[in-house]
């Protein structure tokens, strides 16, 4: 826990340090262009993030990963705009659909690293492009380990002061004292323990809770700590709760 409070004071004070404008420039530019948004790993739900708020603002956006968004025809991918986003830009995925996106649509294909050393390759291919839209936002001291944490943070942080400018960031470098609630269907209280005999996890999530359910999902599956589906709540009825009705013993509902 000491690492994650350490990790989003980090976070939150980088954000608010950096210069945004030019990404927020290309979001916000065209607005009636729709947007591709890929994230590759710990990045991928901030893809999620950003299409969201790209359409809370009018537009038409989707997440999609970048295999694909490399599956897309060429005429399709010269219709949007296209934002690549990953922490280093050098994962196989991420400088293939790079590589794909300035081939067929340069002007209006970007992406936002937090590095620009030699590793990134995908920055690599928006110079040799001449392309001025490769940006970085620098972030130090930001604890990944596994299951890219940091990286959510970051770029959940990033969105939200892009698209929010007046949220005040500053009160959520402190998390609270009591961050969820553990209890039975009855409200009666439950303790981590209790939790052990816990195989699946069912979380449910609306409209804006989507990218943190999925994240979540990530972290529950590539930690190997237990199984989960990810649902939004007002689809549950249909024939999903059956599963959970017949594993009242070994399953659990994140809401």
């Amino acid at each position: 826990m000491t690492d994650i409070k350490t990790t989003l004071q980090a976070v939150i004070d980088q954000t608010l340090a950096a210069d945004l404008n030019p990404i927020k420039n290309f979001l916000f530019s065209n607005p009636s262009e729709p947007l591709i948004a890929t994230g590759s790993g710990g990045a991928e739900t901030a893809g999620e993030f950003a299409a969201l708020l790209y359409g809370a603002r009018g537009g038409v956006a989707t997440s999609v990963s970048p295999y694909t968004l490399n599956s897309y025809s060429d005429a399709a991918l010269k219709t949007a705009k296209v934002l690549l986003i990953s922490k280093g830009g050098h994962n196989n995925d991420i400088v293939f659909a790079t590589r794909r996106a300035l081939e067929v649509n340069p002007e209006k294909t970007a992406s936002i690293n937090f590095s620009d050393s030699d590793r990134n390759e995908a920055r690599k291919l928006f110079l040799k492009a001449g392309s001025d839209k490769s940006f970085v936002v620098p972030m130090k001291n930001v604890h990944d380990g596994f299951v890219s944490t940091g990286t959510s943070l970051s770029y959940f942080s990033i969105f939200t002061k892009i698209f929010q400018p007046d949220v005040d960031l500053e009160k959520y470098k402190t998390l609270p004292e009591v961050p969820f609630t553990l209890c039975l269907n009855d409200g009666s209280p439950l303790s981590p323990a209790e939790f052990k005999p816990v195989r699946s996890y069912i979380i449910l999530h609306g409209s804006w809770g989507r990218p943190v359910a999925n994240n979540l999902e990530g972290k529950l599956v590539e930690c190997g700590l237990a199984s989960a589906g990810v649902y939004d709540y007002r689809n549950y009825c249909h024939g999903r709760f059956i599963f959970t009705s017949n594993h009242l013993k070994d399953s659990a509902v994140i809401l």
